[in-house]
């Protein structure tokens, strides 16, 4: 699977499109950049509560395997 810099790969085609590089000074467009930029971090960050519930799990399962 490939993973793209999403603000990168925004500026960039914008670059590309214009045939020039783009220079921001938009405080909007930097924020919008920065969001976009996050987005891999905010899809991929561990449930903290998800870890905790497979960890119990497990560990109540953990006593009640019986030993052939």
């Amino acid at each position: 699977m490939r993973h793209f810099n999403a603000a990168t790969d925004s500026l960039a085609t914008e670059a590309l499109e214009g045939q020039a590089g783009r220079l921001v000074l938009s405080s909007e467009r930097k924020a919008e950049l920065t969001m976009i930029n996050r987005i891999p971090e905010v899809l991929y960050t561990p449930n903290n509560s998800a870890i905790a519930k497979e960890e119990t799990s497990s560990s109540s399962t953990a006593g009640t395997r019986s030993v052939p």
